[in-house]
């Protein structure tokens, strides 16, 4: 998922639109397609997990609680993920439904559906050319620093990806590390299938401009390695893993090393993102006898070795009540117990109505607190006429 795509993403979000629709966190009503990709059973959880890289903990690594889960509350934990928090509406024609993203059977479930009519697709998303499909993306609230990083994965049954990832922006630095996207099958696209695409993009740093240039391979890094297992991603589960440290970036594919890199310019803590897209040149579009499909996610976890400082979470405050005429653009929907800057999204009441609007604080102390973001329920109201 190339964020060059997307005209802001994560920390520093632009004006994309959202949508007021109600998002099913429960189980989903007809979570893929049970002929092609039936919901799988779960693995015993560990009580105390380490890296499947490292079975012995040699690495001392600590599990980081606020990025870890094992999804089996049977709803989406709101406390630790987001819908749509990315400021981006998904890849066109696939448009993100937070309905599509359900817990269920000790999985998260990310689902992408055919809609022909576009019943579910709002009429502005429409016009930016989301049609006849929907998607799926969840991501989390707290952003993720050095550490190893770890899902259990069954990916979704057709030519849509699976993906797992980290990205985000934060001062100048922009960046982007796909631990996997995948796809288990291909309809016109190249491919190739059930290949494990593992990323490192560098879409801005210090003195390269956030211009929709990578810019990684600037600084000696092959953006993008594939590797082949030989097995069918949707049939059974694989653990994607990484290990994030100051010096190196590794790529780990059911505990064994895959791929490797100097870490240059990823040094800013960004949010875990879960998602399903349509790369039409690159997967293929979809067929329909294939959707629904869904990705099955067993479990994520984040671990740190404890080095660093701690950084606080600021608290976020939502004003309650707020109503606005439709074209307005929207600020102080929400306060924070620290200095910092509030962006929006969407960063303007498009539609009258009520509106689930995105607050993203960035501290003024980036070395002492995290990013932080809230959801602000407002209600947008049509302009008189004079």
């Amino acid at each position: 998922m190339y964020i060059s795509s997307i005209a802001a993403v994560l920390i520093l979000l632009s004006a994309w639109h959202c949508l007021a629709e109600g998002s099913a966190l429960g189980a989903p009503p007809a979570s893929g397609n049970p002929a092609v990709n039936p919901a799988p059973t779960p693995a015993p959880q560990a009580a105390t997990p380490v890296p499947t890289s490292d079975p012995g903990n040699t690495g001392n690594w600590t599990l980081n609680p606020a990025l870890s889960d094992n999804f089996d509350a049977g709803t989406l934990d709101t406390t630790k993920w987001q819908l749509k928090g990315i400021g981006w509406d998904g890849r066109q024609p696939s448009f993100f439904l937070p309905a599509n993203v359900t817990v269920g059977g000790g999985n998260l479930q990310l689902t992408m559906r055919r809609d022909p009519n576009n019943a579910t697709i709002p009429r502005w998303a429409q016009q930016q050319g989301y049609n006849g499909y929907t998607a799926a993306e969840v991501n989390s609230i707290a952003p993720a620093p050095y550490g190893y990083y770890e899902a259990r994965i069954k990916a979704m049954n057709s030519s849509g990806s699976t993906a797992f990832w980290l990205a985000g922006s934060r001062g100048q630095y922009k960046i982007e590390i796909d631990v996997v996207e995948i796809t288990a099958k291909l309809n016109g696209g190249t491919g190739p299938a059930n290949d494990v695409f593992m990323s490192a993009h560098l879409w801005a740093a210090p003195g390269m401009p956030d211009n929709g240039t990578d810019h990684a391979p600037n600084v000696g890094i092959d953006p993008t390695t594939d590797w082949s297992g030989g097995w069918n991603a949707a049939a059974d589960y694989h653990i994607y893993g990484l290990d994030w440290n100051a010096n190196t970036i590794t790529w780990y594919v059911d505990g064994v090393q895959r791929r490797q890199i100097e870490n240059t310019n990823w040094t800013v803590p960004v949010p875990i993102i879960f998602d399903t897209e349509i790369f039409t040149g690159w997967f293929g579009l979809p067929a329909d006898s294939d959707l629904p499909s869904t990705i099955y996610v067993d479990y994520v976890r984040a671990w740190t070795k404890g080095s660093g400082p701690v950084l606080k979470t600021p608290v976020i405050t939502p004003r309650i009540g707020v109503s606005v005429p439709v074209g307005t653009p929207l600020s102080n929907l929400a306060t924070a117990d620290v200095p910092g800057t509030f962006t929006y999204s969407p960063a303007v009441a498009q539609q009258a109505g009520p509106l689930q609007v995105t607050a993203n604080f960035i501290p003024a102390d980036t070395g002492s607190y995290t990013t932080a973001s809230a959801t602000v329920s407002i209600t947008v109201k049509k302009r008189r006429r004079p």
